[in-house]
């Protein structure tokens, strides 16, 4: 990730929060913020999850709209107006747009293995701008349930990094 996709997603961030949309940061672009040295591993876009109710999801579309991203779910245009019966079952809304590379904003407002409203309401403000990231903690159970080999590459940098190796809490 270059220096200016990192301040694109920054910038990012920093309009969600200041238009109100309830989120917090997860997979990796939530350990860069946390500082966590990630050696060579490529941070190839930015994941947040979102809270769930309609008013908060469509916030957060229209801001990265604004902002130049394209909004969709499942390659679907959002419709107008949007339904809890559309995005029933989709998980997310994916943002893309053009930089120095292709920019990736993915937006979870649902998932099958961790509460959503857990994790917001555990996250922390990181940083001056007081972005709320995910607890790590958390964020390696989300990583070790996945288990996909990026994961897992991802999982020995951590741990190699913070010496966490266990204790971490259980989300169900």
């Amino acid at each position: 990730m270059t220096p200016s996709d990192r301040a694109q997603y920054q910038g990012a961030l920093d309009a969600l929060k200041i238009a109100g949309v309830r989120f917090c940061v997860i997979g990796s672009f939530g350990l860069f913020m946390r500082g966590i040295e990630l050696g060579d591993y490529e941070v190839k876009d930015l994941d947040i999850m979102i809270d769930p109710g309609l008013d908060n999801i469509e916030r957060c579309a229209a801001m990265l709209t604004a902002l130049g991203y394209l909004v969709r779910v499942w390659e679907e245009e959002l419709p107008v107006p949007l339904t809890q019966d559309f995005l029933k079952g989709k998980y997310y809304l994916r943002a893309t747009k053009p930089g120095d590379a292709l920019l990736t904003v993915d937006c979870t407002y649902e998932h099958d293995s961790f509460p959503i409203e857990s994790m917001l309401a555990g996250s922390e403000p990181i940083g001056a701008d007081g972005i709320n990231v995910v607890l790590l903690a958390d964020q390696i159970a989300m990583k070790k349930a996945r288990g996909t080999p990026r994961d897992l590459e991802l999982l020995a940098l951590v741990e190699a990094a913070t010496s966490l190796s266990n204790g971490i809490r259980s989300l169900t």
